[in-house]
């Protein structure tokens, strides 16, 4: 255990080994607990929430692979997680990872989402998981869109200020 994260032998991301912090496990076992009386929707709410961040590091991952760059290390911890990749040569490929991982979230919410009007009102077990898959995907991408320094928006939004530079060059 190194600062509380373990390894998960059998999950890779771009040959990066993932690691899961203890928290998780924790907060996985007290959902369970206290979705019992839903059962299997309590099970595929809690799977939903492990996807969530599973899904965000693996954005940041994959736009960093397709940018050339490895990939060290993946680690999950209880609402929050971390890439770590090579660092790019150019900002503006900094800038294209940090949106990487809201991307793959809001790509997500959309394609739980969206077939919600065609399915009618009576969604079965599909229900429970585009509630909580779709539209806590949609908070957390949104979440970590504000510009705040450890969140990714606080790199994303940066892009902003390129283009803007980048027009008013001659």
């Amino acid at each position: 255990m190194n600062n509380g994260y373990l390894l998960v032998p059998w999950l890779r991301i771009y040959t990066a080994p993932v690691f899961v912090h203890w928290s998780v496990g924790l907060f996985a076992g007290l959902c369970l607990i206290w979705a019992a009386e839903y059962g299997l929707y309590g099970g595929m709410a809690t799977l939903c929430y492990l996807a969530i961040i599973l899904i965000h590091e693996w954005g940041h991952a994959f736009v960093a692979n397709r940018l050339g760059l490895r990939v060290f290390t993946v680690q999950l911890g209880f609402f929050h997680g971390l890439c770590q990749f090579q660092k790019p040569a150019d900002f503006l490929d900094e800038v294209k990872v940090a949106w990487g991982g809201v991307l793959a979230q809001f790509s997500v919410a959309a394609l739980v989402l969206l077939p919600l009007p065609l399915l009618g009102p009576d969604l079965g077990y599909y229900g429970p998981v585009a509630i909580f898959l779709g539209f806590f995907n949609l908070f957390i991408a949104c979440g970590n869109l504000w510009p705040a320094r450890r969140l990714d928006g606080g790199r994303a939004w940066k892009i902003v200020g390129l283009f803007w530079a980048r027009r008013r060059r001659p």
